[in-house]
């Protein structure tokens, strides 16, 4: 009796050892059906090598001067500070006194706005007043009684400074 229930135990295992197997033999076929390789062994390795062994390019950034004489000769720019990047790359062009801490300016614009933003409708009309004309600072050169969309006049309110 003792003989008959061992080798059950033994037959049990086996079978449970034989669904396991077959379970993951089953799932990693399935998983890998419809992906062929469709490159030769060593040709990823040629491309990775080819890459690792290209030359980097920089890319060239041309800005004007007015004397050609003067090749490395930086443009004149009346800011106390500025930086002038490539967005794509990350790559820092032109800088001034970069690490020089300045005010916060144009506060006063930035709220004007973000509430023009949140009370008005982007596409609605504005007519240029005279009070809005006689205002202090430049009028960005706009005529009194033109219209003009609320959008079109926060842009140029957030470039100049």
């Amino acid at each position: 009796m003792r003989l008959v229930s061992h080798s059950k135990i033994k037959f049990g295992f086996w079978i449970i050892s034989a669904i396991i197997i077959g379970v993951f033999s089953v799932s990693f076929f399935l998983k890998n059906i419809g992906y062929e390789k469709t490159t030769k062994p060593y040709e990823n390795t040629a491309i990775a090598i080819e890459s690792l062994t290209a030359k980097e390019t920089t890319p060239k950034y041309f800005y004007s001067i007015k004397d050609p004489k003067n090749l490395n000769q930086k443009p004149k720019v009346s800011a106390e500070a500025y930086l002038v990047g490539d967005l794509d790359t990350g790559e820092i062009i032109l800088t001034k006194n970069q690490d020089q801490q300045f005010p916060i300016a144009s506060v006063s614009k930035l709220m004007t706005a973000f509430i023009a933003t949140e009370l008005m409708n982007p596409d609605d009309i504005a007519k240029v007043s005279k009070k809005a004309l006689g205002t202090y600072g430049e009028n960005g050169s706009l005529k009194l009684g033109e219209k003009i969309k609320i959008t079109d006049l926060i842009y140029p309110l957030l470039l100049e400074s």
